[in-house]
């Protein structure tokens, strides 16, 4: 099961009427949609409900409020025309920007690829350069800015990126792995070490003036959720939050919680158009064949895909399957890569990465040794060695199939193994990468298609089927 992405629509799928309960326990409040919550078995019925609903923003509403736009919010605007002539800022940005400049707290529910993170990034320019300080000549009080991730893959790359944009010695990281200028102006973080500070060191956040939850609706999480809460809770209130999310399925009551735990007022910015549409397609292992899973007109769900839901969920080659993905090429002329195919196990992921040797399986990417995308791969492997002196020694699996276009990604590798496959696929090097849901939860990378390979996932103690929440995170976003 897959989706692809085309852009310049404006459609954005539903992922089921979630009813949000609050859940008032010893540890705080957690959040959770009663949908999601509960184990549910996956029949092509539900999976088909899952595909065509889309989450839903509590409560919130479309109308612009009336507002006084801050000198600092055009000066950003104009800042970012420079590089891009033409560009506007959403009308959303600039409701939550301006909430940011007024010293508020603000969570930014929206679409993936709609601009959430430039959010994120005013906040940084309000810290770091002085045209952006409310008083002129005057650093603020609390400069520093905290952005915290679920993910050390989403940390990494926000860490290269930002080093781009506001220079090596403006950008630190701390992940557990590995620790890189923790004392710099803004340090990426995962949330964990931002927990851990808070209870073993809160002396470093002293001068913290803002903190960034991106992917915040981790916080719905059976596992990790209590880490989120009980950052928000410990907070120090003189320290401006800002949470992102697309997924958040309960937004309104995220708010009022934080409005209740904090007198750091909070705001709630909605936006629910999403720029990037999404094609729903399968993959029948009987008929060696890719349909769709909608149809045209009254995108009610297919025959062939209800007739081939159950043997879709038993399994597939990797081999077939691109095969498939060729002739679908060919017929519909609509490239399917790159890819990255999702599975929950490491395990499954290194099987079927191995299976580029095994199966013979024709290289993705121009063979020459002089072709862009060798050359591209060789100097990101040369570069990464410098991380791991023994990367190639050691991985001659990972670098053949890298050669080859193909990766593999998961948290059983090491910093510098996972850094090379995902700038590999950041530059366009590599065209199919098997990965756990890990990738998929807000790395930005060019990717063409999503698939889902399994349907079946471990949840900490038990195997359970997918749920609608897995479905979106990982088809929807």
């Amino acid at each position: 099961m897959f989706k692809i992405q085309s852009r310049l629509q404006a459609t954005y799928p539903r992922l089921g009427k979630t009813t949000s309960a609050l859940d008032f326990t010893k540890k705080g409040v957690g959040f959770a949609s009663e949908n999601l919550v509960q184990a549910q078995r996956v029949s092509s019925d539900s999976f088909v409900n899952a595909l065509k609903a889309q989450v839903r923003f509590a409560s919130a509403t479309a109308n612009e409020p009336a507002f006084q736009v801050p000198e600092s919010v055009r000066q950003y605007e104009e800042l970012i025309q420079k590089s891009i002539p033409g560009f506007k800022l959403d009308p959303f940005q600039v409701e939550a920007m301006t909430h940011l400049a007024n010293g508020r707290s603000v969570m930014v529910a929206a679409p993936t690829s709609s601009g959430k993170t430039k959010v994120g990034e005013f906040g940084i320019e309000l810290s770091l350069k002085p045209q952006f300080w409310a008083t002129p000549n005057t650093p603020p009080e609390r400069p520093r800015l905290f952005y915290t991730a679920p993910r050390k893959a989403i940390s990494n790359e926000k860490f290269g990126d930002f080093i781009q944009e506001y220079g090596q010695e403006n950008v630190g990281l701390m992940t557990g792995d590995v620790t890189i200028r923790p004392n710099a102006p803004v340090v990426l973080m995962t949330t964990e070490v931002l927990r851990n500070m808070l209870y073993e060191e809160p002396e470093r956040l002293k001068n913290v003036g803002k903190v960034v939850f991106d992917e915040c609706h981790f916080v719905n999480d059976s596992d990790r959720g209590p880490v989120w809460e009980e950052c928000m809770m410990h907070m120090p209130s003189d320290i401006q939050q800002i949470h992102l999310s697309a997924t958040v399925g309960n937004a309104k009551q995220y708010v009022d919680w934080m409005n209740a735990i904090s007198t750091q007022k909070t705001e709630l910015v909605f936006e629910d158009k999403r720029p990037v549409p999404i094609e729903y397609l399968f993959y029948d292992p009987n008929q060696d064949t890719i349909g769709h899973v909608f149809e045209e007109q009254s995108r009610k769900p297919t025959k062939a895909f209800f007739n081939a839901f159950r043997d879709i969920k038993k399994g597939y080659s990797p081999k077939k399957l691109l095969g498939a993905m060729k002739r679908y090429k060919d017929k519909a002329q609509v490239d399917l890569l790159p890819a990255v195919a999702t599975a929950f196990s490491k395990r499954v992921c290194d099987e079927h990465f191995e299976e580029v040797d095994l199966q013979f399986m024709k290289p993705l990417i121009k063979p020459e040794a002089d072709s862009p995308e060798k050359q591209g791969l060789q100097k990101l492997v040369r570069d990464h060695k410098q991380l791991d002196p023994d990367l190639v020694s050691e991985n001659p699996y990972l670098i053949d199939g890298l050669m080859k276009g193909y990766g593999v990604h998961h948290a059983g590798m090491t910093y510098a193994e996972r850094s090379l496959v995902e700038q590999g696929i950041k530059k366009g090097f590599l065209k199919w990468a098997w990965a756990t849901d890990t990738l998929g939860a807000g790395i930005n990378v060019p990717m063409r298609t999503a698939v889902l390979t399994q349907f079946r996932k471990f949840n900490g103690t038990a195997f359970e089927d997918v749920r609608p929440s897995d479905v979106h995170q990982i088809l929807g976003r």
